[in-house]
């Protein structure tokens, strides 16, 4: 992949986590180093062979200075010692753990484009940098791959998938802030840099019937404020199969917009705060159709299971302003048993999960 821009550092790192942090596995102890005018190809180690990851890059620009490092230090399954929640050791209970990936950019200008530093209202506040990005990727750990060969081979295909696109994702926001920062120098006014982008994941439910995912992404170019939102992604544990919400669901769409309606405006501090609520129902849909040309605008939920209930994520805008936020509405298992199904949770099999993530 060549990053035109800049000189770019990339750093990967593979970690384990229970949702309170990454550590990297004992067992990846290897240190890799990219550089070289010409194109470098790392593999990760055999550990690691569920993302079987190529990481190219061609710096044509300025690529001597270009490095990526894996690293490695001991595997803690939660910030706690306590042994006892730590559900990879021996026992009755058989719930699969998983690893995270982390890939990091830091993308600086290397052009000429210059400042006047006379002029107070014409100031680069990136200090150079084009664009930082971090993003996380979720796969199953190898010793799962027998007991859970459906789930192991979805969750690592899309973490290799995933991980794939990330570098033309960071490319192109630097692209993007570059064209600016070189159009605010001359143009005599401030560049509000750099362009940034995060990608977090954790797990939010894993038993015998449910894999979910928790997905968190936030981002800034330029403005008075940057964006952020969150979606779910879910699976079904035996099939490895995603799950559509029309799948987890013994009812209709009516009566579900009808409980989800009276969850959300259980939320609201003020009469009109959820002002897009209506027209936002209306153009969710179970089995959502996308048609512009035909004027179809219909959308999935954006959800996933947790231990108190099924959560959908309503992002920035979609039911208010920007300042009415992100809203997450539960339903709960507890209030409405016989809405959901994987309702009935297997208490032997539940991940335990801190809840200060």
């Amino acid at each position: 992949m060549k990053i035109k821009t800049t000189t770019a550092m990339l750093s990967i790192v593979l970690m384990a986590t229970a949702l309170t942090g990454c550590s990297v596995p004992e067992n990846l102890g290897s240190t890799i180093e990219l550089g070289g005018s010409q194109k470098s190809t790392a593999n990760q180690t055999e550990t690691a062979r569920d993302l079987d990851q190529d990481i190219t890059e061609d710096n044509s620009n300025d690529s001597s200075n270009d490095s990526s490092k894996a690293t490695s230090k001991d595997t803690s399954k939660n910030s706690s010692d306590d042994s006892s929640d730590d559900t990879s050791t021996e026992g009755t209970a058989k719930t699969p753990t998983f690893s995270i990936a982390c890939k990091d950019y830091s993308i600086r200008y290397d052009g000429d484009a210059t400042f006047d530093e006379s002029n107070e209202n014409s100031v680069d506040y990136s200090n150079g940098i084009l664009f930082e990005g971090s993003y996380q990727f979720l796969m199953m750990d190898d010793e799962w791959e027998e007991d859970y060969p459906q789930l192991y081979e979805a969750v690592n295909s899309y973490a290799r998938e995933s991980m794939a696109q990330t570098d033309g994702y960071a490319n192109n926001m630097a692209d993007e802030a570059r064209q600016m920062l070189e159009e605010a120098a001359e143009g005599g006014y401030s560049f509000w840099g750099p362009y940034t982008e995060d990608y977090f994941v954790s797990v939010t439910r894993i038993d015998d019937a449910v894999l979910s995912v928790y997905n968190y992404s936030s981002e800034y170019t330029g403005g008075a404020h940057g964006m952020y939102g969150a979606a779910g992604d879910n699976y079904d544990v035996e099939t490895g199969e995603m799950l559509d919400i029309s799948d987890v669901l013994d009812t209709d769409e009516e009566e579900f917009e009808e409980v989800l309606k009276d969850e959300i405006l259980a939320l609201a501090e003020s009469d009109d705060q959820f002002q897009y609520i209506d027209e936002t129902l209306e153009d969710l849909k179970f089995d959502a159709e996308y048609d512009p040309d035909n004027e179809v605008y219909e959308f999935g939920y954006k959800w996933y299971f947790a231990y108190d209930g099924l959560h959908v994520i309503f992002n920035p805008y979609e039911l208010g302003s920007y300042g009415d936020g992100m809203q997450d509405v539960v339903i709960g298992y507890d209030e409405y048993p016989d809405m959901m199904l994987f309702s009935r949770l297997n208490e032997s099999l539940i991940f335990t999960l801190n809840e200060a993530a």
